[in-house]
């Protein structure tokens, strides 16, 4: 777990509790601001005074319920492979190493393609000036498809700099982002502040 301060110095209405008895078998741990063990936020709202609960869940019903707030791309990830299992689509897990993100991608007729068109283009987002990541794995899931999950794991960081359609100097300059991030043993310069790429 990594140490961090709640409430949030940028926004002194959100702080992390444990989960009550009713929600611990819902809540599962992730990541925001570091590793997580189950959690749940509090954000109390300053002009009504409403106080509401988000947590990470990976059961559908909760997810889907339309007075909840705080869905993350990892939430959206877990419904996505819910719902491929269940129509048997095949899907694998996009993570970008020491950045805060995920996407899946989808076996089309022959090839994994992103399935939300945004990750495309999620070279581009080196430019944000928040940070680098440093390096793209696709992971292979029991939806994948194959002997195994392994059979669909592997290192697509050049993929992703080529779907975004760069110019040579922009590609260029990206992998030169991430290959220094790579060389900073300290992990100042990614947009999670760690070096796991």
């Amino acid at each position: 777990e990594v140490a961090d301060v709640y409430p949030a110095p940028e926004d002194q209405c959100l702080t992390e509790e444990q989960p009550t008895e009713e929600e611990r078998p819902f809540v599962r741990s992730g990541w925001f601001r570091g590793p997580r063990g189950p959690v749940v936020l509090v954000y109390h709202c300053p002009d009504c005074g409403a106080r509401s609960r988000w947590f990470r869940s990976l059961h559908p019903e909760v997810i889907l319920n339309p007075h909840r707030w705080g869905r993350l791309c990892g939430e959206q990830e877990d419904l996505k492979q819910w719902l491929a299992k269940y129509l048997g689509i095949r899907l694998r897990v996009c993570c970008p190493l020491d950045w805060d993100h995920v996407w899946t991608e989808v076996w089309d007729q022959g090839t994994w393609q992103p399935l939300d068109p945004n990750c495309i283009n999620f070279a581009r987002r080196l430019h944000e000036g928040i940070g680098s990541w440093t390096r793209v794995l696709a992971i292979g899931t029991p939806v994948s498809g194959g002997a195994s999950p392994a059979e669909a794991t592997e290192d697509v960081t050049e993929a992703y700099l080529q779907r975004a359609g760069g110019s040579a100097d922009e590609i260029s300059a990206w992998r030169g982002q991430i290959l220094a991030a790579r060389a900073d043993a300290s992990g100042a310069s990614t947009q999670k502040r760690t070096l796991c790429g």
